[in-house]
């Protein structure tokens, strides 16, 4: 057997493409067979370390529970991701667990589901006043009200039952410039490698003759999984615009025979990387219009993740830990753990992605649109 050690991570493609297999818990690459050319190529790359004919090490003992800082800085030198999962099942809490331990991070502490937006208010209004006010739980303080864009609790839940005007007035006049815009469902397209002749192609001597049609999905019912989750430098107008291209994109496809269930989720990890809180509420179900209000107020108000899920994370002794300072954010889906067929992930804005908006929505529906999506949106030539 041939390992490879070092630092491999800048070359980890490679090292994939030549047959290697990746052994986390050693931090090497192992090949069972490298011809005399690969073996050279490897040895005469900086940084990388070839041994032959070495036994594979006998794997290391399961680490005691804690934080393994050793492994937690080896894995970042050789950039590799570090999941760790509670071993024991999540205290469930809320009126709809059906998303319990469907996100990348398994096991939470404390996982909260509730079917609707008046579910999770109806919750945060039945808690008991030794947690309402106690000073060391997030969400219900006063202040920073601007940050949280309302300036206490019981504000924050009239805005969210009464409708979000502001909001909804500015994703209505954004949704009317998106829906100028027609979806069109994606059409075969010539490719170098695919199911079907292009005939003509092949005879005029066009290397991309043949005829590849992107993956449909399994059923014209679909789910969308949206991050609630963003950086505080985030401002407060782009979450608006990101709220309403949603609204416009479940719009437009409901519009060509599609059925969206939205789903809005904010997850945190701790610093041991261990899953710690879960949130998956439901906005809109399959075959129910879409409740724009509910949808604005969800993805767009700073109040939701700020008050909202920031309070229900700190109402549950399991999440003692972060109740003041949230944990950090975790995605819910990732490559290891991609969502599943006819579902697809929204995930958090970055800075780099606000920085290049225009005034045009139109760019943010590019943003956002999941690349593997069934309908694409372009403009209305007619």
């Amino acid at each position: 057997m041939i390992t490879v050690s070092g630092r491999t991570a800048t070359h980890r493609e490679t090292l994939r493409r030549m047959g290697g297999r990746w052994h986390n818990a050693e931090k090497y690459w192992s090949f069972d067979r490298l011809n005399k050319d690969q073996i050279a190529t490897l040895r005469a790359t900086v940084g990388l370390i070839v041994a032959e004919g070495v036994e594979r090490p006998k794997p290391k003992p399961e680490p005691k529970p804690g934080i393994d800082f050793a492994a937690l800085i080896a894995a970042l030198q050789d950039e590799t991701p570090v999941r760790v999962t509670n071993s024991r099942p999540a205290t469930v809490y809320g009126d709809d667990p059906t998303y319990l331990n469907r996100f990348a991070d398994q096991n939470p502490s404390a996982f909260f589901g509730f079917s609707g937006l008046g579910k999770l208010i109806s919750y945060i209004e039945a808690l008991p006043a030794d947690i309402v006010y106690d000073p060391g739980r997030a969400g219900w303080g006063t202040q920073d009200a601007e940050w949280c864009g309302s300036a206490n609790m019981p504000e924050a839940i009239s805005i969210a039952r009464d409708g979000w005007h502001d909001g909804v007035e500015q994703a209505l006049a954004i949704i009317d410039r998106l829906t100028l815009e027609s979806p069109r469902v994606r059409r075969r397209k010539p490719s170098l490698a695919g199911g079907q002749v292009s005939v003509g192609r092949m005879l005029a001597g066009d290397p991309a003759h043949m005829i590849r049609r992107p993956r449909q999905p399994g059923s014209k019912v679909i789910t969308f999984f949206v991050e609630a989750g963003c950086s505080g430098s985030i401002r407060a107008d782009t979450l608006v615009i990101r709220a309403a291209a949603i609204g416009a994109m479940v719009d437009l496809m409901e519009n060509v025979g599609y059925s969206c269930t939205i789903v809005t989720v904010d997850t945190s990890i701790g610093m041991d990387r261990r899953p710690i809180y879960q949130l998956a509420v439901t906005l809109k179900e399959a075959g129910e219009r879409l409740n724009l209000p509910d949808l604005m107020f969800a993805l767009g108000h700073p109040s939701f993740l700020r008050r909202f899920s920031f309070a229900a994370c700190s109402s549950v002794p399991e999440t003692q830990r972060i109740w003041r300072d949230q944990g950090s954010p975790s995605n819910s889906f990732d490559d290891e753990h991609p969502c599943g067929k006819s579902e697809f992930y929204i995930p958090v804005l970055t800075d780099r992605q606000q920085s290049s908006l225009t005034d045009d929505p139109l760019s943010m529906l590019a943003i956002i649109t999941p690349a593997t999506l069934p309908v694409q949106f372009a403009k209305d030539e007619r």
